[in-house]
């Protein structure tokens, strides 16, 4: 079968988290895990969720938590780069940026 997401992929240039549960028969792992080393974006990450099913991936523990510590590393980073572009590139100090975080 051909999918036309293994190259459209490399196209992808915002952060982009891959989740894939070990056990997905639909889906199998190897087939995220290529699609994750072929995507253009410099922020990517993949989730391999143990037990995880196709349709009961988001049930497992922990599941949630791994979103949002993506989705909070995405914020942070672009914090920081407008921080960065604000004040002329001076580096700044990493406790500075928590002031601004949502406790998840």
């Amino acid at each position: 079968m051909y999918f036309l997401s293994y190259h459209k992929v490399k196209q992808i240039r915002i952060p982009a988290l891959f989740i894939s549960g070990m056990a997905d028969t639909l889906v199998p792992p190897r087939m995220m895990f290529e699609l994750h080393n072929r995507c253009g974006s410099i922020r990517k990450q993949l989730l391999q969720v143990p037990s995880g099913t196709h349709n009961e991936t988001w049930q497992i523990q922990g599941y949630y938590h791994s979103l949002a510590v993506f989705l909070q590393s995405c914020r942070l980073k672009n914090l920081r780069q407008e921080y960065d572009i604000k004040t002329d590139n001076v580096k700044i100090q990493s406790n500075s940026l928590w002031n601004n975080v949502q406790t998840i």
